[in-house]
């Protein structure tokens, strides 16, 4: 029997597998070379690239990727070109194409180049190239998640914010951001696109980013609490308001309120009372400050502050219908709260108290409910508490009006 040499046949395994790669790429760069638009691109990777992802020696080799690449660029400057021409485009095709590029480009930088029989690259492609191509288009990244945005496709807006404010930080394309803010600012942009495609956990992270890299402004803060708020995350909620507070103080009264509710939601009523009197004793004609201490002692259950309080905020502020609403809302507690305290048996004692103290808070608080009411006509909790108070003073006059306004709503 004739022997075979081992190195023979590994060899001949090697250009066996080299050729047959060549063959594919050839075909892939063929078939590439043929589309002229993003939806023939898109579908060109459906039936071309996408078979080959199951094969090793072509997922894993440079040239697979390359290809798409620089089709999907090559497109996006023909779609650029025309839009400077004056032609229409779709907008969403131009940062997809462009978003492609980037990503196939990424993703060839990452692998080994397949190589032919003879140990060179083949197909040749250079790697500065696609640096160069990559770095030469680095502004259209910010445009395209403009242009993504504008059609309301807040996902590639996302993706193309997200590309701008990275590649500054990838050493292989040797990048300097145009200014110090712009990169935070891409991130507050990239936050708000993932906010608007529901990518809340997103979000929160890109705005993170850009608060930590120095974009702090009452617009990003107050949009990370509500995309905090939205996610039920608290602790980031409470982290965002502090900062605000800490920052703007009560020019903005949500930083204030949240900061308050993350107190209160934590029981740290101290820390709340403590900052609430620091805050007072410098601004003690700011009814915001009063109405929120009135909610926070109604939280701790002291209801006799918190009335003073709501009071105050009243009287510093005569159209504050939500504390008109808030202060109407704490008696009628207390009114509970001592009606259920009273010993049903002791009739001659609860008959007093009734007369000189349940009564009289329940006028005091119909006449706070109808304060809110008249501030604002289309509050129907006011009349719903007016017409139980209005029952159980056997006030019948009051009693149908209020029915009449609840008919009408």
């Amino acid at each position: 029997m004739k022997k075979i040499s081992i190195l023979a046949l590994s060899l001949a395994t090697v250009m066996g597998a080299s050729a047959q790669i060549k063959d594919q790429l050839k075909t892939v760069e063929k078939a590439f070379g043929d589309v002229k638009d993003y939806p023939a691109f898109v579908e060109t990777v459906k039936t071309v690239i996408v078979p080959l992802e199951a094969t090793p020696e072509i997922a894993s080799a440079s040239q697979t990727w390359v290809i798409p690449g620089k089709a999907a660029f090559k497109i996006y400057d023909d779609m650029y070109a025309n839009a400077a021409l004056g032609k229409e485009v779709d907008k969403v095709q131009l940062a997809q194409a462009l978003i492609d590029g980037y990503n196939y480009y990424d993703k060839a930088l990452s692998l080994q180049p397949a190589v032919n029989e003879k140990g060179k690259v083949e197909p040749k492609f250079s790697e500065k190239d696609i640096i160069n191509t990559v770095k030469g288009h680095y502004s259209d990244f910010n445009n395209a998640g403009s242009s993504a945005w504008e059609a309301r496709d807040y996902a590639d807006a996302y993706k193309a914010w997200g590309i701008y404010a990275a590649l500054p930080g990838d050493s292989r394309f040797g990048i300097v951001a145009p200014a110090d803010t712009t990169v935070s600012y891409a991130q507050y942009l990239q936050g708000l696109a993932a906010w608007q495609a529901d990518m809340l956990p997103q979000a929160i992270e890109c705005f993170d980013k850009s608060i930590n890299a120095g974009y702090v402004n009452p617009d990003i803060l107050q949009y990370a609490t509500q995309v905090a708020l939205q996610s039920d995350n608290h602790e980031k909620m409470f982290e965002y308001a502090k900062k605000g507070l800490d920052k703007y103080g009560t020019n903005n009264s949500t930083f204030l309120l949240l900061t308050l509710n993350g107190y209160i939601e934590s029981k740290q009523f101290e820390q709340a009372q403590t900052l609430l009197a620091d805050l007072i004793a410098k601004e003690p004609n700011n009814p915001v400050l009063y109405y929120s201490s009135g909610v926070l002692e109604d939280n701790i259950g002291n209801y006799d502050k918190a009335i003073d309080a709501l009071k105050k905020a009243t009287q510093l502020n005569d159209k504050y219908d939500v504390a008109f609403l808030t202060l109407g809302k704490v008696i009628a507690e207390k009114y509970d709260k001592l009606d259920g305290d009273a010993d049903p048996n002791n009739q001659q004692a609860y008959a007093k108290l009734k007369a000189e103290t349940l009564q009289p808070l329940l006028k005091e608080a119909a006449a706070a409910f109808e304060a809110a009411y008249k501030l604002d006509n289309e509050n129907e909790e006011s009349l719903r508490y007016l017409r139980n108070i209005y029952y159980n003073l056997n006030d019948e006059t009051n009693l149908n009006r209020i029915d009449q306004l609840l008919k009408a709503m």
